[in-house]
């Protein structure tokens, strides 16, 4: 998600500075970049060594994503919170609670 949002955002980066702005290391970021392009979410251009990341904007489900993550990032602190409080909670997770 991080990864993605990060995307969103910066529209292309090489895989150094997602890893530094995701504060994971380069394996890790390696490792989620090649998930997510395997499923669509983002693209990628080589240019010789240098590999660079971009979210695919034109994907239905990348376009979902991304319509929830600027939702997200534009609320304040106060209303997550009060999303958070007013939450409905499913039998899921009254019964995960419960073990």
């Amino acid at each position: 998600m991080r990864i993605l949002g990060i995307l969103i955002e910066a529209k292309e980066l090489n895989i150094t500075a997602i890893s530094k702005r995701a504060s994971l290391n380069h394996s890790a970021t390696m490792s989620h970049l090649k998930v997510l392009k395997s499923v669509g979410l983002i693209n990628e251009k080589t240019f010789g060594r240098i590999r660079i990341f971009s979210f695919n904007f034109k994907d239905e489900r990348a376009m979902i994503f991304a319509d929830l993550f600027n939702r997200f990032a534009s609320q304040t602190p106060e209303d997550r919170d009060l999303n958070e409080s007013t939450r409905i909670v499913g039998p899921d997770s009254r019964a995960k609670a419960r073990a």
